[in-house]
């Protein structure tokens, strides 16, 4: 059995879920999820995979996570079954804690059950699972109202998505200093890479923060703002970014989905360069080959 561990917001809980999915097929066994982590993580909305997509999302259940890992009881009651990483599990059963933010090519030299723990931030790790990643994060719920309106517009026109992420980017300290965040040069430049490429003339904008993006993007003509998804709600930014033929992303694994959820045979998606700002390391699996970093 591959248990993995879910934490963070949406876009990385889909990462550690599509990282499973491969090691559970390469190895040919069952895939389980850990979410008790996210009892205590206050960021973003929690845990909502099952009540998104369609696919199978498996709560490792007591007995499983006793099983693989050998851990009493009472801490997986009591405490959520946190797994600390210098737990030694049974033998011939690893903790598989990812080692770099790139790939880790030693992921397919994996050949025996485990608990993944890491982001896993690369489609590299699910390329031979992409079908199943790509059923198990179809949309469950059709879209309704607003959503639908907007969903009909940009499937008719030559639509741009763009993704503005602030919130805790920029008023928490330690993830300003770490993630670091796309300024307007960024999403200016991106623009006009667009319009040059694909002759785009219509985008919507998608933010946490909808009323800087409507600040600096003035012209309602061109820049619509889509700013009534909240709350639980707010993943349907995403369902509506995979709509869009064309994508402008941040350093953000919300929108790294939305774009590459996207079904349109001609996409130009633009990337920031930078992805984690405070990393030693320069990021580049995260990114698509085709797409244009900036």
């Amino acid at each position: 059995m591959v248990i993995t561990k879910l934490i963070g917001g949406l876009g990385n809980q889909m990462f550690q879920y599509a990282a499973g999915v491969s090691l559970a097929r390469n190895i040919g066994v069952d895939l389980r999820i850990d979410k008790n982590a996210l009892r205590t993580y206050n960021l973003h909305q929690g845990y909502q995979l099952d009540e998104i997509f369609q696919g199978d999302f498996i709560q490792a259940t007591e007995w499983e996570m006793f099983k693989l890992m050998g851990l009493r009881k009472f801490k997986i009651v009591k405490r959520g079954a946190e797994v600390n990483p210098k737990h030694k599990f049974k033998a011939g059963y690893p903790f598989i804690r990812q080692p770099t933010h790139n790939y880790w090519a030693d992921f397919d030299k994996i050949t025996t059950s485990g608990y993944l723990a890491g982001y896993w931030q690369s489609s590299k790790y699910f390329a031979n699972s992409e079908a199943e990643v790509r059923q198990a994060f179809s949309f469950k719920d059709n879209l309704t109202g607003r959503n639908l309106e907007i969903v009909n517009k940009v499937r008719s026109e030559n639509s741009v998505a763009i993704h503005i992420r602030r919130g805790d980017y920029i008023s928490d300290p330690g993830s300003l200093k770490f993630h670091g965040f796309c300024d307007w040069n960024y999403y200016d430049k991106a623009v006009s890479i667009i319009i040059e490429k694909t002759g785009a003339s219509k985008f919507y904008i998608f933010s946490d923060e909808p009323e800087v993006a409507r600040l600096h993007f003035q012209d309602t003509r061109s820049f619509e703002i889509v700013d009534w998804n909240t709350g639980r709600s707010s993943y349907r930014d995403m369902q509506i970014m995979s709509h869009c033929r064309h994508h402008i992303i941040a350093n953000s694994t919300f929108s790294w989905w939305g774009a590459w959820l996207a079904d349109s045979p001609e996409q130009v998606v633009v990337a920031p360069s930078s992805w984690f700002q405070g990393s030693d390391e320069q990021i580049v699996d995260i990114y698509e080959p085709d797409w244009i970093i900036i």
